[in-house]
């Protein structure tokens, strides 16, 4: 059995192992401030049930240790999922910033940032990845199918499932100071990009499929 595993949303212990993961390793996205309830209860379950992201979980020594999560609907994956999933969506944000109130100004900047991807033109050649971590102490363990550490494995999982349904490019948003990501990623041949909806903190990088 592969240790990469295509995560269920109707599989509580893989919602709660990636929300885990998530929220772990990195603390300080958009995705982990909303909180683990709106990870548990829509961004890991809802977007992934319509298919609107993708999520694997690598399993190593009877636990999930690595995340990768993907979408092939770039600019519009968070609208599709407001408009499908509207009653439960504000449930479950309601709940989030009754927990924490600073929530809703990034509930409101996570708003606009989504309306304005939704304006951008999408040609159905485009993927997006939006989360890649690994538990530290795993960094370096090698997968035992492609003989990759995690992370490249997974990484290569991705490109691989993208390349065979004819997207062209997948897109990562990397934080400007963020080197270490950058030089994972440099080695794949990422081209940088103009992009209005982005960040001024980051950049938005190309990785090109059209390789062997």
């Amino acid at each position: 059995m592969s240790p990469i595993v295509s995560m269920n949303p109707d599989d509580p212990g893989q919602v709660k192992a990636a929300a885990e993961l998530h929220k772990c390793l990195l603390p300080h996205s958009p995705v982990s401030r909303l909180g683990y309830f709106f990870m548990k209860k829509f961004y890991y379950t809802k977007l992934v049930r319509a298919g609107l992201i993708r999520c694997d979980l690598y399993r190593e020594n009877g636990r999930y240790v690595a995340l990768s999560v993907s979408t092939g609907h770039p600019f519009t994956f968070m609208e599709e999922g407001k408009k499908r999933y509207w009653t439960d969506l504000c449930f479950v944000l309601v709940v989030s910033v009754l927990q924490w109130p600073p929530r809703a100004l990034i509930l409101w900047s996570m708003a606009l940032r989504s309306r304005n991807r939704s304006h951008q033109e999408d040609t159905g050649k485009i993927a997006e990845y939006l989360t890649l971590c690994v538990l530290p102490e795993y960094a370096s363990v090698k997968d035992s199918e492609s003989g990759l550490t995690v992370s490249h494995a997974m990484l290569s999982k991705t490109t691989a499932y993208f390349k065979s349904r004819g997207f062209e490019e997948i897109h990562l948003v990397i934080e400007k100071e963020n080197r270490l990501a950058f030089r994972f990623y440099e080695r794949y041949g990422i081209v940088a990009k103009e992009a209005p909806y982005i960040p001024g903190h980051c950049v938005l990088a190309s990785l090109p499929l059209d390789g062997p």
